[in-house]
């Protein structure tokens, strides 16, 4: 029992002394796998959902559309900078001012919702198939109610937004967290807003059906 309790410590001194690593690590591999899951989704969707046959076209859609993206600019600097840095956070991303103070414990949670966030997201996508495009609507569109869009109507966004926001504690990183909030704000003009009047108008008392079976948008129990 000794040897196990030693062998137990030895493998925990290590992981967090690789901690910044591995957190560099699960960052990067959610980027590329979300890169790639989304191209190999969305030629998919092209191939056999059909064409995108309706999609929002006004000032603020097209506004909150480029928001979204721009607000993931800063971990990709991130994911770009840290090799140079030991794979530490830089200077200037830590600096004065925008770091919280996390236990080594509590980042190592934070890595394993991380982990687990990045695999819902490709279990997510899977559920939607065919049906995807960024927020257009599909000739052969179909309301998806299965997997996790059984418990909230847009899980894509709860897994980015749960993910973001354990990843900016992972970092104790202030300006990480608030750009969390604003993707939050943004994900839910987009979702409410834009994409479900959409799906209303295509689908009507069906899709509003789903809406009764499924009250919460983005996350099951708060919103």
């Amino acid at each position: 029992r000794s040897s196990s309790c030693v062998r137990a410590c030895t493998l925990l001194q290590c992981l967090m002394a690789l901690l910044d690593q591995l957190i560099w690590a699960v960052i990067t591999g959610n980027i590329i796998l979300t890169v790639i899951t989304v191209r190999r989704t969305l030629k998919s969707a092209d191939e056999k959902g059909g064409k995108v046959v309706s999609m929002p076209s006004s000032s603020g859609y097209r506004i909150i559309n480029a928001l979204v993206p721009l607000t993931t600019l800063y971990p990709a600097v991130y994911m770009l900078a840290a090799p140079f840095y030991a794979f530490k956070q830089p200077p200037w991303f830590a600096s004065d001012g925008m770091v919280l103070s996390v236990s080594d414990v509590s980042r190592v949670l934070c890595l394993a919702v991380m982990v687990v966030t990045a695999c819902c997201g490709s279990w997510t996508w899977s559920a939607l198939g065919t049906s995807y495009h960024p927020i257009g609507v599909r000739e052969k569109h179909k309301v998806v109610s299965t997997g996790p869009y059984a418990w909230v109507r847009h899980p894509m966004y709860c897994w980015g937004i749960l993910n973001w926001f354990f990843t900016g504690i992972s970092l104790g990183n202030l300006v990480f967290i608030a750009l969390t909030l604003v993707h939050v704000v943004s994900l839910y003009i987009k979702a409410a807003y834009f994409e479900e009047p959409l799906l209303l108008q295509r689908f009507g008392d069906e899709y509003r059906r789903y809406q009764k079976r499924v009250p919460y948008r983005l996350c099951w129990g708060i919103i």
